[in-house]
């Protein structure tokens, strides 16, 4: 019973709390009190430093895609604690097959059990809520760029690790005192956590360099479009293999475009790669006027194209004159010029 004693000292307080009988609502007023300070101290802070407290457009305006997607968004954090394969820094989320997945109907009816059973479990409960709470601000998409990012997951899953353990180690034994369960819980649970390490070891050699970590993304998350983007920059830079440099171009276009949430500024990088391809079958030489000149992407503009907008087309000692036409311009032209040097 090492580690329920152990679990019974960390959580002191609560653990007496549970045993004693409900307390009044005076109590438990005063009980909120350091919460409600410690919200009020973030506030003033966030505001502080921010000028309010949150710069999204119609933060308080929640819409049903935005509750479909933090229902769908706590499963899949939910099977990533659970079932940490794949780890990736660049992890897609799509909203339709999320909202199939069982994770995502199976873990609000686990939540919602254990706040029904609160009275008879505190610590469960609280532990339980904890990895709930601390997650509730990552789960607009309207506000993350990659809405399943481990990143999100590391302070919530301290809570659901307790609870783990507290099940392990203290309910069990409590529940069979007689199978000895809890040196077989703690055994299970090092067992776990070794394996768990040695992958960890195995996974920092993707961090080494650059090359790895966008060699291993576009692998661990194929529908991501920012590996691909980067794997295209490897391939025109450092490879000189421009058909391949294309190729993931035209990728990360496409699964911008699809994304739930696309990146603003992904499209600017993709069409200036694109135009420098094309730059050998335009005649140019590489010391030459840049290919296009793109306005900067502007968060007003079309999310799905990065405000891109061409301002200007290739025009150096190869003789060709400037291009207008806008936006659809500068694709045919990149197209065109693309399809002769293939």
């Amino acid at each position: 019973m090492t580690g329920g004693r152990w679990l019974r000292q960390l959580l002191g307080p609560s653990w007496e709390r549970g045993r004693l009988s409900g307390p009044s609502w005076e109590q438990r007023t005063l009980g909120w009190l350091p919460y409600l300070g410690a919200v009020a101290v973030y506030a003033a802070i966030r505001i502080a430093v921010l000028g309010s407290f949150s710069q999204a457009p119609q933060s308080f305006r929640p819409t049903l895609q935005m509750l479909e997607g933090a229902l769908a968004l706590t499963g899949q954090h939910a099977k990533l604690f659970f079932w940490p394969a794949h780890l990736s820094a660049f992890r897609t989320f799509e909203l339709g097959p999320s909202l199939h997945s069982p994770w995502t109907w199976l873990t609000p009816v686990v939540l919602l059990a254990t706040l029904v059973l609160r009275k008879r479990e505190p610590i469960l409960t609280f532990l339980t809520a904890w990895w709930a709470v601390t997650l509730l601000p990552c789960l607009d998409i309207r506000l993350v760029g990659f809405p399943v990012a481990d990143r999100f997951s590391y302070l919530p899953s301290v809570g659901l690790c307790l609870a783990l353990g507290y099940a392990g180690l203290v309910l069990l034994p409590k529940r069979w005192p007689g199978l000895r369960l809890a040196p077989a819980t703690a055994a299970v649970l090092l067992v776990v956590a070794s394996a768990w390490a040695v992958k960890d070891v195995m996974q920092v050699r993707t961090w080494h360099t650059n090359e790895a970590l966008w060699t291993y993304s576009v692998q661990a998350s194929p529908d991501a479009a920012l590996p691909h983007l980067f794997q295209a920059t490897l391939f025109q830079k450092r490879d000189n293999n421009l058909e391949g440099a294309e190729r993931e171009y035209r990728t990360a276009l496409r699964l911008n475009r699809l994304s739930v949430r696309p990146l603003v500024g992904l499209a600017y990088e993709c069409y200036l790669g694109l135009g420098q391809v094309a730059l050998p079958a335009a005649g140019a030489a590489e010391d030459d006027a840049v290919v296009v000149v793109l306005r900067p992407p502007v968060p007003a503009h079309d999310p799905g194209r990065g405000g891109v907008e061409p301002v200007q087309h290739p025009c150096g000692r190869s003789g060709s004159g400037g291009i207008g036409g806008g936006h659809d311009a500068l694709l045919a032209w990149i197209d065109g010029h693309l399809a002769e040097r293939s």
